[in-house]
């Protein structure tokens, strides 16, 4: 793909988005785990049953959003 003269990615053009999944519960484990990459790293002092817990609180709202 060219985009401004320049060879690029799908992924790099700013209007690509991926694939949604089929269904609410495959929605919700990509969110989860998209989080789980994301906030590892960040939260790395955090018990682990706590971490889980803003996880899933943090998926909940994000598929609560979405639903808007």
């Amino acid at each position: 793909m060219t985009l401004f003269g320049r060879s690029v990615r799908a992924q790099d053009d700013p209007l690509w988005e991926p694939t949604p999944p089929q269904n609410a519960e495959q929605r919700a484990d990509c969110v989860r785990n998209d989080l789980l990459k994301r906030l590892r790293g960040v939260c790395k002092d955090m018990p682990e049953e706590e971490f889980h817990e803003l996880v899933t609180a943090m998926t909940r709202e994000q598929l609560r959003s979405e639903r808007v």
